[in-house]
This record gives structure tokens, sequence and C-alpha cells, in this order.
């Protein structure tokens, strides 16, 4: 039985055995197939990606034919396409990870970033590893680190427990964004003491500032600059009125160093001022107002460097010579702009044993120059450019290459060290500018008289109490004269509106009317005996334009009460033309008030020695008497403007202005005859004169004429009894139906 059941086994272990081939058979053909199966849909995956990448460098290739032109096999066009593609796939997508970012504690950036690295990994082989892909830190972003992960549960995951991290807001960075994130940032050099830079925002934007100390652990930098002190702000703070001052202004303060005289004159010391904070650099007192640190006049501020323009910076000399005046020749060193040589430059040696050696630049190489120097018994030598400076003479034609005179050219009239001071050849001002700025030229520059919507001579608005005409236009600023007299220079920016003011007009010392284009002269002040054309009316002032003046481009100021118009009264009264011989002879009032005057067109009328008064008669006699006086215009447009007659007719009178030279054409009702002595003549009441009859028909001399006053006997009534005039008359009634 034994033997039986042994068999028995041995055939169900066969039959077990031929059962688990067959199954491990079936398995190896589903896995092939199976692998088979990804491997097709990999490929198709493949192809299609590579037909989308063909259709779509056709596309651009398509594209760049509009712009390309060449041979039709040319594979520039879509190996342009092709590129930009390849660039573009570099580029973040949808379907690619995000990045968030998240607010931590300030400080602590790089260790968070550590810790989630160190969680990743121990969490990479458990059940709920972390999902996700990267962590970031920005160098020059403080308080926050970015998290790349594709949803944002992740990241809530992942920075879960860690109690310097946000766990409840994080934000999602834009696509499109993502790249500046890791863009470089450049390395800045190492900043030098003295060095000059320039604020990028506050009130101090644009500023000059010279670096005291860096801190490079911090990134911040210690500066001094010539602060903008508000004391109108302070005095509203003080009284609650801030709010109320803060909408009322517009201009920010001007530049001036602090002067602890004035706060104490100002009483605004109180708490805010004190003396007692210890030097930030040995030795020097430091001065404390409104929380803010004053050394020798200057504002110290520590600023961080991402605030701050540090490349090319390069002051102007009214800018370095306030810092130049308190500073050492280290610090000043330290600031020196490169040289820039051309051949052909005359130079000066400035170390070494050749110094003051003259020569010419032949031509620069590897950072060498090679000078031909001035002296006979020397051949070519080459000096590094640190050890040459630019030589100017008294008399050399210069042009400045740089800086706010750019492009200006002028005569040098003094050399100072390293200051040049030139006449400029347009405004003949006196221009002062670094030797390094200049080099020689025989062209003129023609300057520019337009910046934006300003222009040379414009009446311009600084602030609410000042306004100034445009004596000068530089390249982002405006050479200013404001009402006062002073000239300055303010930046384009600081300007606020342009003043229209064509129809101002003000009094001058006669109260004459004075308006644009009059000419004047001055009878008093400080510009006494100077003439004038008036450019602009502001209240009380008068800008004026002089050709005789060199400086400010010939605007001056001067007070309306200082000047008397030309023509426009005593000592301004313009004469009768040459061409008039008559001379004045006292005349009864008939013969002054005749109304027979000679007409433009010809001679007619009823006059002669019977006019009927009122200046109504209408003669053929000579000369209209009108004709050649010097009269003033009592109402109209032209009221107040005092001329010459040049004709006259029976109702008009042609009259040239003085002021103004011009001819207008006006009523004779609206003229004053004007004696020599600038006074209006009695008799002169409008129409030149009211009473009196005609001009003598025979042309008799006014000077044989005898006593005639009265001109005729008693006329009153005039004529006899005329009433009723005409017979009794029934008055016509309209007849009603």
């Amino acid at each position: 039985m034994s033997s039986l059941f042994e068999e028995e086994v041995e055939e169900d272990d066969d039959e077990e055995e031929y059962d688990d081939d067959g199954e491990g058979e079936e398995a190896r053909n589903m896995q092939r197939v199976v692998a088979a199966r990804e491997r097709a849909h990999a490929e198709r995956r493949k192809n299609k990606e590579k037909e989308r990448l063909e259709s779509m460098a056709d596309r651009y290739d398509n594209a760049d034919n509009d712009d390309y032109s060449g041979d039709e096999d040319d594979s520039g066009g879509r190996y342009r396409a092709h590129t930009d593609i390849m660039e573009k796939g570099r580029l973040p997508s949808i379907t690619d990870p995000k990045l968030w970012m998240v607010k931590c504690i300030p400080g602590r950036e790089k260790d968070l970033c550590f810790a989630l690295m160190r969680r990743f990994i121990e969490y990479e082989y458990s059940d709920k590893p972390l999902m996700i892909k990267s962590v970031i830190h920005v160098e020059n972003l403080k308080g926050h680190i970015y998290v790349e992960a594709h949803k944002q549960p992740h990241v809530q995951q992942a920075i879960k427990g860690l109690q310097a991290l946000n766990q409840y807001r994080q934000r999602l960075v834009p696509t499109e964004e993502m790249t500046t994130v890791m863009d470089c940032v450049k390395k800045v050099d190492a900043i030098k003491t003295g060095a000059y830079v320039r604020l990028k925002r506050t009130a101090y934007k644009d500023d000059i500032a010279q670096v005291l100390d860096h801190d490079e652990t911090k990134a911040t930098v210690t500066v001094r600059l010539v602060p903008r002190l508000d004391f109108e702000h302070i005095l509203a703070r003080d009284q609650q009125k801030t709010e109320e001052y803060l909408t009322k202004r517009k201009v920010k303060p001007k530049q001036k160093l602090f002067n602890a005289d004035e706060i104490r004159a100002l009483n605004l010391q109180d708490e805010a001022f004190a003396i007692t904070k210890p030097p930030p650099r040995g030795g020097r007192t430091v001065e404390i107002f409104d929380k803010q640190r004053f050394n020798d006049g200057f504002l110290i501020k520590n600023i961080n460097l991402a605030a701050l323009v540090v490349d090319g910076v390069q002051p102007t000399l009214e800018e370095a010579r306030r810092f130049d005046e308190s500073e050492d020749q280290t610090m000043l060193d330290n600031t020196r702009k490169p040289l820039t040589l051309q051949k052909g430059e005359v130079v000066k040696v400035t170390e070494g044993e050749l110094k003051d050696l003259m020569g010419v630049v032949d031509r620069i190489e590897d950072g060498k120059v090679f000078v031909i120097p001035r002296h006979k018994d020397l051949s070519e030598l080459d000096f590094p450019v640190s050890q040459l400076k630019k030589f100017f003479k008294n008399g050399d034609h210069v042009k400045v290459t740089d800086g706010v005179h750019k492009g200006e050219t002028g005569l040098v009239v003094k050399v100072d060290g390293s200051t040049i001071t030139f006449l400029d050849d347009l405004s003949m001002e006196e221009v002062k500018v670094f030797d390094r700025d200049l080099s020689l030229t025989d062209e003129v520059s023609s300057g520019v008289d337009r910046l934006g919507q300003y222009a040379l001579h414009d009446l311009v608005q600084l602030n609410p109490h000042t306004v100034a005409c445009i004596v000068k236009v530089e390249r982002e600023a405006f050479r200013v004269v404001d009402q006062t007299g002073q000239s300055r220079l303010v930046k384009a920016q600081e300007v606020q509106q342009k003043k229209f003011n064509t129809r101002a007009v003000s009094l001058d010392s006669q109260q004459n009317q004075v308006k644009m284009n009059d000419v004047v002269n001055v009878i008093s002040g400080a510009a006494t005996g100077s003439q004038g054309t008036v450019k602009h009316v502001y209240r009380l002032f008068l800008f004026l334009h002089s050709r005789e003046r060199l400086e400010t481009s010939g605007i001056f100021v001067v007070k309306a009460r200082e000047v008397l118009r030309v023509g426009g009264g005593q000592n301004g009264t313009s004469s009768a033309p040459s061409g008039s011989n008559r001379p004045f002879i006292p005349q009864s009032p008939r013969l002054h008030g005749g109304a027979g005057m000679m007409q433009m067109g010809g001679a007619r009328g009823r006059g002669g020695d019977r006019g009927r008064g009122r200046g109504r008669g209408r003669g053929r006699g000579g000369q209209d008497e009108l004709q050649y006086q010097t009269v003033s215009i009592r109402n109209g447009p032209y009221k107040g403007y005092v001329g010459v007659v040049k004709e006259v007719n029976e109702k008009h009178a042609r009259v040239q202005l003085n002021s103004v030279m011009k001819l207008i054409t006006v009523d004779k009702d609206k003229l004053l005859v004007r004696n020599k002595d600038g006074t209006i003549a009695s008799n002169s009441g409008g129409h030149y004169a009211r009473g009196g009859g005609g001009s003598n028909n025979n042309s008799q001399s006014n000077i044989s004429i005898g006593s005639q006053t009265p001109a005729y006997g008693s006329q009153t009534p005039r004529y006899g009894s005329q009433t009723p005039r005409h017979m009794g008359k029934v008055a016509v009634h309209r007849h009603f139906t």
C-alpha cells in the first residue's frame, strides 16, 4: 500500500511541476507584451514630440521669412527659430513644479533651508515622503525663502512644525516671474571710503552722497549727504497739522547744510535736539535733530546697499566742492575719475622722476600711454594713465566732454590746479569744470533752447511763492533768474509748471501801463540807466531783456515802479518826427479847437470860418493840426499808450506807438494831445478838441491872426424864435377794424 501511495504522490508532484512551468511561461509572455506596449507608447510619444517641434520650427521659420531675405534653401531662419524654441523650452511651463514664497524670521533663511533639506532626507524612504522639489534662499531677499512643489499642501506638509516659518500663508510666484528669482546678482566692487553714490528712493532720490563706511556683513553703507530738512513739516507736526500740510506740499525741501543756530532760533530744539550722542567717527561732534544725525552740516545715514546707485556716479563741480571743503586729500584721491585720453592731447606728468614734463599723446596700448615729450633730448616715452593729467593754458578753446556742461565750448580764462575756468561761447558766463572733462576743440557749440515742455526765456513756477525765467537750458536742469534777481540751477523735476502771463499788466513810475514787449527805461534801483524789453510781468516785478547784458542771457529783474515806459510820460515821451517843422504857438480856444481838418482822401466840407462847434465842421484848409502831434490813447485795448499821429481823416487817425513800434488806427475821440513836457494839453478833451470852428480857407498863418476871443458876438439864442418849427398838424391814428 505504501508503494502505491508513493507513486501517486510522485505523479501529483509531476503534475504540479508541469502546472508551475506553464504559469511561469504565461507570466513571462505577459511581461514581454507589456514591455512591448510601453516601448511602442514611448516611441509614439517621442514621435509626437518630434512632430510638434518640427511644426513649430516650420511656423517660426515662415514667420522669420517675412523679415529674412535669402535663398529658399537657406537654413538661417530655421536655425534661429530652432534656437528660440530650445531657449523657450527651458523656461518653466504650467506642467512644471510651482514656486511658493514663504515668509520667515529675518536672519534665519539659510538655517531653515538646511532644516528642510534634512527633513526631506529623513522622510525620503518612509511611508509619507515630502513632495517638495527644492528650497531656495535669495541673498538679497530678507525674511523669505522659496519652496518648489506642485501643490500648496505639499509645501504646508513640509514646513509643518517649523515655528520660524509662516504656516498659514504661502504666496504663489507667477510662472513668468520664476526665472527672475534665479537671476545672478552682479557682484559689486568693494566700495572705497570717499566714493560718491546716489540714492534711489525717498526725498533724497538722485541726491549725491559720499561713503564714510561700508559694512559688508550687513550690506549697509554709512554715507553723508546734504540734508533736506522741512521745518514747516516739523512745525505742523508739533501743532498736529501734519495731514493738512502734507496735502498741500508738492515740492521736496531744498538742500541746505544743517545749522544748529538756525534750529535754536526757530525754537525747535526741545526734546528732539541734543549734542550728547557719541560721534560715529573719531573725535567729531555729532548733532541730533529730529532723530537724525548731523556732522559738519551733513546728514549721516546708514543705507542699504540696494538703495544706492554705486557704478558710474560722477558728481558735478558744485556737488563735489561741498564735500571737498571738509575732506582730506586721501578721500579725494579715492574718488578721482579715471582719465580718458585721445591722440594729440597735451598732457603733463604728475608723478615720478619726470614730473612736470610736457608732451603730446601719440597712442595708447595695453593701458599705457605713449607720449612724445616736448624736449629735444627725449624720445617717445610711455606712462601709466595714473601719472598723467591734461594740460590747458589761458586762451585755449575747449569743449566739455562729460558732466552737467557736456557739449559746451568756450575760451579758457583761468587755470587753478585741476579746475579750469572758461568763458562760455553762448552765455558769455564763466564756467568751472575739472580738467579731465575737457578737450581742445575748434568747434563752437550751438547750445540747446528746449528741455521737455520748457524753452529758453519761459516763465516757470518753482513753488507757490517763486517764479523764475529760464536763462539757460542744460542737459537735465535749467539756469534760472527768479523774481528777486537771484540766479540758480534747478533740476527739471523741480519745475512745477509754465506760467502764461501774456495779458499781465503793471504800472510804471508815472502810472503808465506796462505790458509784455514794451520798451522801458530803468530810472532807479541797481540797474539805473539800463533799457530793456519786457519779457514777462509778474505782479510788481518785470523780467527785462537787454542785448547789452552778457550775463544771464540778457535777462534781469526790476520792480515796475523803478522803470518808465518809453513814450509813456515824463522823460520817456517821444517828440514829433523831424519832418514836422510846426513850432509850438499858443492859440485861442477857437483856433486850437477848429475842425477844419485835412482828409487823407481829399478835402471836402462845409467848414471855413463858420464851423459849427464840437469839432463838426469840415474845412478845406491846410494840414490837420492833429497830424504829427504826440498823443495818448484814453480808452480801448491800447489805453495808456503814447504815440505820434501819422495820418488823419474825418473820424480816424493813424498812430505810431512808441513802445511797441506798431502803427494802429484809432478814433480821434479816443486821443488826448500831450505837450512837449509830457503833460496833457488843457484843451484836449477827446476828438483832439471839442470847440471852435474850421480852418481858415485862405490858409492864413496862425501867427498873423490877432485876438479872436470871442470868435463871434453874442449868439444866445443862436437863432430867432422858431417854435413851432412847422405848421400845426394832427397826429395820424391807425384805424381799427
